[in-house]
């Protein structure tokens, strides 16, 4: 009753809960402004009650005095810096007025309060951010708070493995190592996301750490094509050609179905078997992979190249270069293709001007083949001296092989 409340609040025994009954009394006698003066009162001597703020908070909200219910729940957030139903409350309400950048400042809060679950924060997200529709504004807002969700929660697999998957799609390849690794290290050992680091590390071109998880994944999971493929690419990168095709052909015989895959397998298939100088194999994946797409522009360019090596079908190699360059023109790789063709049928002079635009257009780098190939059309076509300076640059560039190391010692080609 109101009298044994009294009773007890004059005799100093306070309880949060008491003070809520007096309150809720005084309202269904219709007394609402020696309510909440009452609330008002307890709160300036314990301006930290949790159950107090809320009540008077809500009361405030029902009865349309957003600015006192607003006021209230700040007082109770500088009590509780991230206090869940005060912080929430507040990102909700200024996100239905529109005022997205406050929301953002109490979801931010709320994020960092390891009582509220991840599967809560996730539902939070997706009720402000729609995944499907997302904007574009909107993307570091998301990533912000799934890097709070994986702080503050980093014992958490799950929360570890949401981050992972919203910086992967993100293409914040990085980032979504760092997630996955950590899901991983708390025991998380599902393919898929073995997969996923396999791809950021690729993305992100540490081919050291593509090799060793790609080799682990083989084990954990031997018939999965990925691990091979990627496995087989950093063998071919490092020039163990023979160990890069064992694991391709593996990669190819688990693929099934996935034409993507099987159309990167043709393609690295090719280029490691035409390093090994198997080139009826490698012919072979070359034409089969033109077959499935005859606009892929590196494909075209790497088998007319290698077909400008052998000196075999160079009509057949020109005219592929021909296609490649008309995708990309001011590709210097496709350049020099193009140039080192005509060198292979005698047009030096008309080589020389597809080599030396190659060369103008890749100053800062350091592919050597590109300077020797024009000293190469230079010494063919007559001027010593500029064969002698581009096979200068070509060492220079960090090329170290005999045969140019002779040319320049000899000033000529030993044929």
């Amino acid at each position: 009753s109101s009298d044994l409340i009294d009773n007890l609040i004059a005799k100093n025994i306070l309880d949060d809960n008491l003070v809520i009954k007096k309150f809720e009394l005084l309202l269904r006698k219709n007394k609402k402004r020696e309510a909440i003066q009452f609330l008002n009162d307890y709160l300036k001597k314990y301006p930290c009650s949790e159950p107090i703020s809320l009540a008077l908070s809500n009361y405030y909200f029902q009865n349309n005095n957003d600015k006192d219910a607003v006021k209230i729940l700040n007082n109770l957030l500088q009590c509780d810096t991230s206090n869940e139903i005060a912080s929430l409350t507040l990102a909700e309400y200024y996100q239905i007025k529109g005022e997205n950048e406050i929301a953002f400042q109490y979801l931010l809060k709320a994020f960092k309060n390891p009582q509220i679950s991840v599967n809560n924060k996730v539902q939070y997200i997706l009720n402000f951010y729609p995944l499907d529709n997302l904007k574009i504004e909107d993307t570091s807002k998301v990533l912000r708070l799934v890097s709070i969700i994986s702080e503050v929660h980093n014992q958490e697999p799950e929360a570890k493995i949401l981050a992972g998957n919203v910086f992967f799609v993100s293409q914040q390849y990085e980032n979504a190592a760092k997630e996955f690794e950590a899901a991983i290290n708390l025991k998380v050992n599902t393919y898929d996301i073995y997969e996923k680091l396999l791809i950021c590390y690729a993305s992100i071109g540490n081919n050291d750490q593509l090799k060793l998880l790609a080799d682990k994944v083989i084990e954990l999971y031997p018939f999965q094509p990925l691990p091979y493929y990627f496995s087989g690419y950093v063998s071919f990168i490092q020039k163990q050609y023979e160990e890069s095709r064992e694991l391709l052909e593996k990669s190819l015989k688990y693929s099934g179905h996935n034409t993507t895959l099987v159309q990167l397998l043709y393609r690295l298939l090719a280029e490691v078997n035409s390093s090994l100088k198997d080139y009826e194999k490698s012919d072979f994946y070359y034409e089969i992979a033109l077959k499935a797409d005859s606009t892929d522009a590196t494909l075209l360019n790497n088998y007319s190249y290698s077909l400008a090596e052998r000196k075999k079908d160079l009509d057949k190699a020109l005219q592929m270069s021909k296609q490649a360059l008309e995708f990309s023109p001011n590709e210097p790789s496709y350049l020099d293709t193009y140039g080192w063709i005509l060198y292979q049928m005698g047009k030096y002079e008309e080589a020389i001007v597809y080599l030396k635009k190659a060369v103008e257009l890749s100053k800062d780098s350091n592919d050597s083949v590109l300077w020797e190939h024009l000293g190469d059309a230079y010494y063919k076509s007559g001027n010593i001296d500029e064969a002698l300076k581009n096979w200068k640059i070509a060492m220079e560039k960090g090329d170290t092989n005999e045969k140019l190391f002779q040319k320049i010692q000899d000033k000529k080609i030993n044929e």
